[in-house]
């Protein structure tokens, strides 16, 4: 996860430990691609986009050249941004200030795509149809 403001990043790894989740906080876009680096692999990408120096599209990007198919969440507090998280291939993006429930849903289910991609790329059966890529938006 990358949020320039601490006390965001702070109450959002809280959210995320206390729900099982291992989180990684970073505050700027070099930091987290350096993160994305060392860890390998993330199963979602929660990307704030004003930060220093480069912005969270710019860092979007360049986590996405090292991991094509990393699954990104857009957090921002800026309005009207859906448009542009659809177009960078973001699963989501959640206005300021965060419902917490509805970005842990999202982050659920983009879990449960990856892994249902996972299990069809091995060639297992899955009862039913995998689930689709959903855009989730909350403003």
């Amino acid at each position: 996860m990358v949020d320039d403001d601490p006390v965001v990043r702070q109450m959002l790894a809280r959210v995320l430990v206390e729900s099982g989740y291992h989180a990684v906080a970073v505050a700027t876009g070099s930091e987290a691609i350096e993160a994305l680096g060392d860890l390998g692999s993330v199963d979602v990408a929660l990307v704030d986009v004003e930060l220093p120096g480069e912005s969270g599209w710019t860092t979007l990007a360049a986590m996405r050249r090292q991991v094509p198919a990393l699954t990104a969440i857009i957090i921002t507090a800026w309005p009207h941004q859906q448009a542009a998280a659809r177009e960078a291939g973001a699963s989501g993006c959640f206005e300021k200030p965060l419902d917490f429930a509805g970005l842990l849903l999202a982050i659920d289910r983009a879990i449960e795509a990856q892994l249902a991609g996972s299990a069809d790329a091995r060639g297992s059966t899955i009862q039913g149809s995998p689930p689709s890529p959903t855009f989730h938006c909350h403003e």
